[in-house]
């Protein structure tokens, strides 16, 4: 009788006081509940379903993880990446509907989050988000500089679309290119 009122007792405990005592559970229900919208929102966008309700997803994901602890936490490198992918395909939802500024605008925010990430595939997808925005607003040279950033970075850029601007964007990587070496005893 004893053993089972203890047990109680505990079980109480840690239903009311769980996320204090254990907080990587609660951190890890914070960024599961932010990728589950991520993926819904592109289960959204890859059918063209719904472009708004996907972008309304992203939106939500993003305010998820702005708002919650696991930024702040030993998670953070996962937020940073869960916001990366957020903010280029809301990118990507921004230009199917027809804003070209906010998708510059959140692809912008998904380079900064990937400037030193090593995954190639999520560093091309925001170098693609932010071609293609930077396309939707007529402004080649920019977009040719993000192709030759993407070529430096060794990305593969099939999923860019070919062209004259492509090939001055491989052209100039040769010209434009400061070794990393160089550039860190500049």
């Amino acid at each position: 009788v004893v053993m089972s009122r203890a047990a109680d007792v505990t079980a109480r405990f840690l239903a009311r006081h769980a996320s204090r005592a254990f907080p990587s559970a609660t951190l890890a229900d914070e960024l599961d509940a932010a990728r589950a919208l991520v993926a819904d929102a592109d289960d959204e966008l890859d059918t063209e379903a719904d472009t708004a309700a996907a972008l309304a997803l992203y939106d939500d994901a993003l305010r998820a993880l702005a708002s919650g602890d696991a930024q702040d936490s030993h998670l953070s490198i996962f937020v940073e990446r869960v916001r990366c992918n957020a903010m280029a395909r809301s990118s990507a939802a921004a230009l199917a509907l027809g804003d070209a500024e906010a998708a510059l605008s959140r692809s912008h925010a998904a380079y900064a989050s990937s400037v030193f990430d090593e995954d190639l595939n999520r560093v091309a997808m925001v170098l693609r988000a932010n071609y293609e925005a930077c396309m939707a607003l007529n402004n080649d040279d920019i977009a040719a500089s993000v192709i030759a950033d993407a070529l430096r970075r060794g990305c593969d850029v099939d999923c860019f679309p070919r062209g004259p601007l492509a090939t001055r964007a491989a052209e100039d990587v040769g010209r434009r290119a400061v070794p990393l070496d160089r550039f860190i005893a500049l």
